[in-house]
């Protein structure tokens, strides 16, 4: 679940901070409150280009990071390798992603340095952006066997089936 997001220089926005609630989250407002801003910052965690032109005016580099916590079950994180859950504890998993004014990008994932492929990977399987359809799990086929299974509970039975 996504828990935190910071935005600093990024477009018109010089710092924010968003903790988010348990549960489905839902950005609206009317035009103009900045709903696309926010948007734009979790395309940027999503993999995708990073545009020179989106760094505040005056800044060296936009920089957006987001924080996802997983309870006792990490329901479709449980594969990443990035996480080394101990049974039972919430889990927290950090992401964060560089654009610089000069149009070199940086991503990373638990403070470690990593390919943009890498965070693509990672951040796609936990953020669904509805009407942005390239970022839309449910679309992609192959992912509904596993969102059903994890939806079920259903893990001891597929590690028991694997061994």
């Amino acid at each position: 679940m996504l828990a935190e997001l910071t935005i600093r220089d990024y477009v018109l926005v010089r710092e924010a901070h968003l903790d988010l609630g348990r549960g489905t989250t839902a950005l609206t407002g009317e035009t103009g409150a900045g709903k696309s801003l926010l948007v734009g910052a979790l395309k940027l965690l999503l993999g995708d280009r990073g545009d020179p032109a989106t760094v505040r005016s005056g800044a060296k580099a936009a920089y957006v990071e987001a924080c996802f916590r997983f309870g006792g079950s990490l329901g479709a994180a449980a594969d990443l390798d990035v996480l080394d859950p101990p049974e039972g504890e919430e889990q927290e998993l950090i992401v964060a992603r560089e654009v610089a004014a000069t149009g070199r990008s940086r991503a990373w994932l638990q403070g470690r340095r990593v390919p943009l492929g890498r965070l693509r990977e990672v951040v796609g399987s936990l953020i669904d952006l509805h009407g942005q359809h390239a970022h839309q799990s449910l679309l992609r086929i192959g992912t509904h066997r596993d969102l059903i299974d994890a939806f079920g509970g259903l893990a001891p039975q597929l590690e028991a089936v694997a061994a």
